[in-house]
């Protein structure tokens, strides 16, 4: 793939480039595509961070209210099994 086909959201791109005070030479297409990109994977990242981490609250909701089985919160929250049974397991440390 050519760095020419990348497919970038300019408007992100501004606004990082703005919040972060970075400076780009309009003249370094290949160093613009680079940045580019790098700011797209960390908005992706960031993304799917925010969502797994929202998932595992609503996960341990479901958890407290004791009416759903492992496997239903994982259904539901699409997590891991493995990790509603970690997050059992801490709910069921912290009541000690």
């Amino acid at each position: 793939m050519s760095e020419d086909s990348h497919t970038v959201d300019e408007d992100v791109v501004r606004a990082l480039v703005a919040t972060n005070n970075i400076r780009i030479d309009r003249t370094k297409r290949k160093e613009r595509l680079k940045v580019c990109t790098l700011f797209e994977e960390i908005a992706r990242d960031s993304r799917v961070e925010g969502k797994n981490e929202a998932s595992i609250e609503f996960a341990k909701r479901m958890l407290s209210g004791g009416k759903l089985s492992v496997e239903e919160i994982a259904e539901y929250t699409n997590l891991p099994k493995e990790t509603i049974l970690e997050l059992q397991n801490q709910e069921e440390l912290s009541q000690g």
